[in-house]
């Protein structure tokens, strides 16, 4: 059975985008420099749980962005499973998290969280298996050549769902130790390469090429793939310090030579996922929004508790990440409605879900009806060739 079905009619709307009026950014640390650009659909005002009460200043806590360089880590093994896993009943649907390490599991560093670990604790286990698979240094290029996708095919059934986030890795260079880097863009635009690391040759495509695959790998193994946007820096807007930054859109003459990665504001990367989901009919979970209105709420005191390190404005520690998940329950929930509570257990079902603003379903239209065919008739079926 599918257990995530449509609930609102929206569409993505970036035709408004360049009228709107964001921060200033500033270069980026951390696993990966990031900021959305925020769709202009979810901008209108609207209600956010609410923010807690600020507490007294933190000494340092205005976020330093010194750069951090390549991070190391040992090699993930075939069949690799996270500690983040309710269940592994195959009589039950499992909903799956693919992501960095902003939706990992870090079980040696409680300081740099992911939000599916927290994620998991809103699930009934009888009724449904979550697993995240979210792996901390991998972008939507390394997890399949890597052989992680392969894995998660091998583990889906129909009637699986599988949350899809990815775009802090991918600014990276093209051929760095990690290989992590994209192509820039939506095309069919490749490159081919022969890796530092080990000497093999490779084919790179764009990050939009490598999306579209996540999505028809899903699609067919009969699981619903779901896209959603990044999750949001703890970096606040100069001329405007009451609110997080929501950087604008980049320059595309900056995107156009993937050789020149001295860009590394990745802030299109959640309109490329969303391009993606648009275009192939794929729900879109704007996160990255609901986490921004959300700390503007609260205020830059508190939303700084819920980071690694005065220097690493990316990862969040144990506390950020509960707020994260919290908050991707939440838009779930509003894009589900009342059937996928049957799946949450009490704590899931007292999240309250997320204003639709944050929903793009992206139905497919319906076909349009044959001309003098009678309203609900079936369309003549092709003539035989």
């Amino acid at each position: 059975m599918k257990i995530l079905r449509c609930a609102h009619a929206s569409a993505f709307s970036f035709s408004a985008m360049a009228s709107i009026a964001f921060g200033q950014s500033t270069p980026a640390p951390a696993e990966s420099p990031v900021g959305s650009a925020a769709p202009a659909a979810t901008l209108a005002s609207s209600p956010v749980p609410d923010a807690p009460a600020a507490s007294a200043p933190l000494a340092g806590a205005r976020r330093g962005f010194a750069q951090r360089g390549p991070q190391t880590r040992k090699p993930v093994p075939a069949g690799f499973l996270s500690r983040s896993q309710t269940s592994n009943n195959p009589n039950l649907p499992t909903l799956y998290i693919i992501g960095d390490s902003t939706a990992s599991d870090n079980p040696t560093d409680p300081n740099i969280q992911g939000w599916g670990t927290s994620f998991l604790n809103y699930f009934d286990s009888s009724k449904i298996n979550v697993n995240n698979r979210a792996l901390g240094g991998r972008s939507s290029r390394s997890f399949i050549y890597e052989g992680h996708e392969d894995e998660l095919l091998a583990m889906l059934k129909p009637g699986d769902t599988v949350l899809i986030q990815w775009g802090h890795n991918d600014p990276y260079d093209l051929n760095e130790s990690q290989l992590r880097g994209s192509l820039f863009g939506l095309g069919e635009d490749t490159m081919d390469i022969v890796r530092i690391n080990d000497g093999k040759p490779e084919t790179l495509h764009t990050f939009g090429w490598y999306m579209r695959k996540y999505v028809t790998d899903i699609r067919a193994k009969g699981a619903t793939p779901i896209i959603l946007t990044l999750t949001v820096r703890d970096r606040w807007n100069k001329d405007a310090p009451t609110t997080i930054e929501r950087n604008p859109l980049p320059d595309p003459n900056l995107f156009k030579d993937s050789n020149d990665r001295s860009h590394k504001e990745p802030p299109i990367y959640s309109v490329w996922s969303a391009e993606v989901a648009k275009a192939m009919n794929v729900p879109l979970l704007d996160v990255h929004n609901l986490i921004a209105d959300w700390y503007d709420k609260s205020g830059q005191t508190v939303v700084d508790t819920y980071f690694q390190s005065a220097s690493n404005p990316t990862h969040r520690n144990e506390a950020g990440a509960a707020k994260d998940a919290e908050l991707t329950l939440a838009v779930l929930r509003a894009y589900e409605g009342s059937s996928f509570d049957v799946f949450l257990n009490d704590k899931g079902k007292a999240i309250p879900a997320a204003d639709s603003k944050y929903v793009f379903p992206n139905k497919a239209l319906a076909a349009a009806p044959q001309p003098g065919a009678k309203a609900g008739a079936a369309a003549p079926a092709p003539a035989a060739k």
